[in-house]
């Protein structure tokens, strides 16, 4: 009754997670591969392929670097359970229930963050090894809601597609997880994070490159406008929102240059949100210099 939909870098997946897949799921499901070994398709053109494939009511969209653990069975009837919901939309593993009008990764405010994940992470030797990432701690509930989702795992009824889709005008394989999940948020569905018998085992951390920042401006841009809306919303539980904004302000602006972004289009990029988020004048013109004497001295 699920429908794995896989982009891989070949014409299959390995034998390993095609194993554990059908070890714990524990329903009917198929595996639906996207072969882009030839790179002709974007992360975004690579999954509306997989929904025009998949033959079952219930999506699941996986990365290809990942093993679900044994101990933890039956995961597939927990996501079918949570996704008969007609309220749900898209069902993860790793997510947050903050948004900024500051493009950042989901997992940029640690009390915002919900995760169920064993990551991999390289040491200073480049030797991998494992850490188990449950947040928040001492949580119980099977279920929690969120907004933006990470896109190692993202799950969702077929029918869904109906109402949205992964947008191929932005290219590469960054931010589609933002753009699908915030669609799905703000037609009024809730987003979670999955608890429920199940436990993956995900062998990178990703590349937050500048491609990585340049597509999360686009998703950004994208939304800005309803991004105002749900900011206001925040507020009802992150009462320091703006605070919070203010600082990931600094903060991008210095992942920014560090990712190979000019100059001149930081300073710009500093204005912009400068203005979007009504950021006091004293403390507009005090970051604005540091940045331009940061800006004058980067190489």
């Amino acid at each position: 009754m699920i429908s794995i939909v896989i982009c891989s870098r070949s014409n299959n997946i390995p034998l390993s997670l095609q194993r554990s897949i059908s070890a714990t799921i524990g329903v009917e499901y198929e595996l639906v591969v996207v072969d882009n070994s030839k790179n002709q398709f974007s992360i975004f053109q690579a999954y509306n392929v997989g929904v025009q494939k998949a033959k079952y009511p219930y999506i699941c969209f996986l990365h290809e670097d990942v093993e679900f653990v044994a101990d933890y069975l039956d995961w597939g009837k927990s996501l079918i359970e949570i996704l008969s919901d007609v309220n749900t939309g898209v069902v993860g593993i790793a997510g947050s229930d903050i948004i900024t009008r500051i493009p950042a990764p989901w997992s940029f405010f640690r009390p915002a963050k919900k995760m169920n994940i064993i990551q991999g992470i390289k040491n200073n030797q480049g030797e991998l090894f494992f850490e188990q990432r449950c947040l928040p701690r001492g949580n119980s509930e099977k279920f929690l809601p969120v907004i933006l989702l990470d896109g190692v795992f993202l799950a969702m009824r077929k029918q869904l597609f109906d109402e949205i889709a992964f947008d191929e005008e932005i290219l590469g394989f960054h931010g589609y997880d933002f753009d699908i999940t915030l669609q799905s948020y703000f037609l009024g569905y809730q987003n979670y994070v999955m608890y429920d018998n199940i436990r993956l085992k995900h062998f990178s951390l990703g590349n937050i490159d500048k491609k990585y920042y340049e597509n999360l401006i686009k998703v950004f841009s994208k939304y800005e406008e309803k991004l105002s809306i749900a900011v206001v919303e925040n507020k009802k539980k992150w009462h320091n929102i703006c605070a919070i904004e203010r600082k990931q302000l600094r903060r991008f602006c210095l992942n920014l240059l560090k990712t190979g972004f000019s100059p001149k289009y930081v300073i710009d990029i500093f204005v912009y949100y400068s203005k979007l988020i009504n950021l006091p004048r004293f403390k507009y013109y005090s970051l604005l210099v540091y940045f331009q004497i940061r800006c004058l001295f980067w190489k």
